[in-house]
């Protein structure tokens, strides 16, 4: 079962930043020459996933669902 995470509101901008990666992520499909540009967002995700929380044990998986089936149990 996967693990829900309640953000507190001082870390919510972190939610704003990914939201943000992900409409930057989606315009870039339109666009040619993204290698520079996809290669700064991938690094921006893994700070996330890999500094952003390594004090504390817990970790984020930055992963965009957009175009998948819905699931509940997500």
């Amino acid at each position: 079962m996967m693990q829900t995470y309640k953000f507190p509101e001082s870390e919510k901008v972190f939610l704003d930043m990914l939201n943000q990666i992900f409409e930057i992520e989606k315009k870039l499909e339109k666009i040619q020459e993204t290698n520079t540009i996809a290669r700064n967002l991938t690094n921006i995700k893994n700070l996330f996933e890999t500094r952003l929380y390594e004090k504390s044990q817990s970790g984020l998986t930055v992963h965009n669902p957009l175009g998948e089936a819905y699931d509940q149990t997500r």
